[in-house]
């Protein structure tokens, strides 16, 4: 009797243990947690969502097969091929918008983690639900609750402006500007921008009418207009700009690119026409109707390089600024405060004169008789000839530590010849046409700088003959 009572209590033993796990037995647990950054997310292109996903075994036994798969946002969402930044991770052939990673095995108190990219497009839904991640392994886990996660994303508008720079200033009076803020993304909730005019070169009173305040974004509105007003004058000062800020409550900012600009349509005199070897010494002070910048004009031709060399500044006109007008490759000048070289190529067929300007941002709008600088203009056009019928090479060599952009001409119909790039101290090599008699290059490098010549080969005699390629003399 006693023996049949000790088996009965030790099966009982074991089938409780078995109801749950084995007791004292190793098992897998696996926890899933994804977060989602930032929250709440703007739409393109302010839309950069980021996902991340990790993997913890809590378990006391290693995970086998582990298979994670991040679901996004579907047709609301968009991504690049490099968007996972995590070893182990693919978008599935079948699907694109999932995610899936494998992880052969997991050590227990080990974590994988997974990080993938997107953006949120602008149809997006105001609530923007990735759909359910999950995670399983080849071995058993005893408690599924932790698998899945489920992630909602905030999508809040994102607002910008148009643009819309180019308006004339006119001659009196004000000119309206007018100007939209564009709102993209979900349009069903009320949006708030304040919005204020700030002047860079133009000033508010002056050159624009000054305006602030905020627009209100109905449900259903996308786009609102600011009323921006020029003010006119007849007085010749160059385009200037200024800038829209905008900051809003509860929508993403898309931040102005650039300034927005005033276009001047007052005639500006002249103060120098430039040609080859032109040098002047002047002030900044104002003259005439300028506000101390200096007006020049240059009339170039097709196809050639040119550049202006300011140095030798004093006073207050240091830091020293020289820019150009139209019709120019290049109208950024280089060097230091004190000496600032613009450089440029005109196009191929120039049909009008381009504007060099020279003032200072040390002494802007104060300038005077003390405030000095030097001016020098050169023509920086390679200029060579071909032999008749003979076959002939163009040779081009690059000193400088950049890159120097070239524009050759055959001079055998408008518009012939190429325009490429010469890489830091290389060479460029190029067979020419036949029948050329005249070839010149235009470039960006300064004067004296790009050496170059032409080679030609008589194929009776093989006679070699070059060309030197050279700007015209200082």
């Amino acid at each position: 009797m006693r023996t049949i009572i000790l088996i009965a209590v030790s099966l009982a033993l074991v089938a409780t243990a078995n109801a749950s796990e084995p007791l004292g037995l190793p098992s897998t647990d696996l926890a899933l947690t994804v977060t989602d950054s930032p929250d709440p997310v703007g739409v393109s292109p302010l839309g950069d969502l980021t996902y991340t996903a990790t993997v913890t075994n809590l378990g006391s036994e290693a995970a086998r097969g582990v298979a994670l798969r991040i679901p996004l946002g579907g047709a609301f969402q968009t991504h690049t091929p490099s968007a996972v930044l995590s070893a182990g991770c693919v978008f599935e052939w079948s699907d694109p918008t999932v995610v899936a990673c494998s992880y052969a095995l997991l050590a227990p108190g080990a974590s994988v983690t997974a990080v993938v990219h997107t953006t949120v497009m602008d149809n997006a839904p105001a609530l923007l639900e990735a759909g359910v991640s999950t995670v399983i392994a080849e071995n058993p886990d005893p408690v599924p609750a932790n698998n899945s996660v489920t992630v909602t994303t905030r999508v809040i508008p994102t607002v910008g402006m148009a643009g819309c720079s180019g308006w004339p200033e006119g001659d009196s009076g004000t000119t309206p500007a007018p100007c939209p803020a564009r709102r993209i993304g979900p349009h069903d909730v009320t949006t708030l921008v304040d919005y204020a005019l700030e002047g860079i070169t133009a000033t508010a009173g002056v050159d624009f009418v000054a305006a602030s305040g905020t627009l209100t974004f109905l449900p259903g509105v996308d786009e609102m207009w600011l009323p921006i007003a020029y003010i006119g004058d007849t007085i010749p000062e160059g385009d200037e700009a200024y800038v829209v800020r905008l900051a809003s409550r509860g929508a993403m900012v898309v931040p102005e690119e650039g300034p927005r600009w005033i276009n001047d349509d007052d005639p500006w005199p002249a103060e120098a026409e430039l040609a080859h070897g032109f040098m002047r010494r002047s002030d900044l002070a104002p003259r005439a109707a300028s506000t101390g910048v200096d007006f020049m004009r240059v009339t170039g031709e097709p196809g050639s390089s040119y550049e202006v060399v300011v140095d030798e500044v004093s006073g207050d006109a240091e830091p020293i600024w020289v820019a150009g007008g139209i019709y120019q490759q290049l109208d950024e000048s280089v060097g230091t405060g004190s000496a600032r070289s613009l450089r440029w190529i005109t196009d191929w067929q120039q049909t009008a004169p381009s504007w060099v300007y020279v003032g200072s941002t040390g002494c802007a709008g104060g300038c005077g008789a003390d405030d000095r600088y030097r001016l020098r203009f050169y023509e920086t056009t390679l200029t060579g000839g071909v032999a008749a019928e003979q076959p002939s090479v163009l040779v081009l060599q690059n000193p400088r530590d950049e890159p120097v952009k070239v524009r050759v001409r055959y001079h055998l119909a408008p518009n012939d010849g190429f325009g490429t790039e010469i890489a830091p101290r290389a060479s460029l090599v190029k067979t020419l046409p036949a029948g050329p008699r005249l070839v010149t290059v235009g470039h960006d490098a300064p004067y004296g700088t790009l050496v170059g010549k032409i080679v030609s080969i008589d194929p009776e005699t093989g006679f070699v003959s070059e060309s030197i390629l050279a700007p015209r003399p200082r």
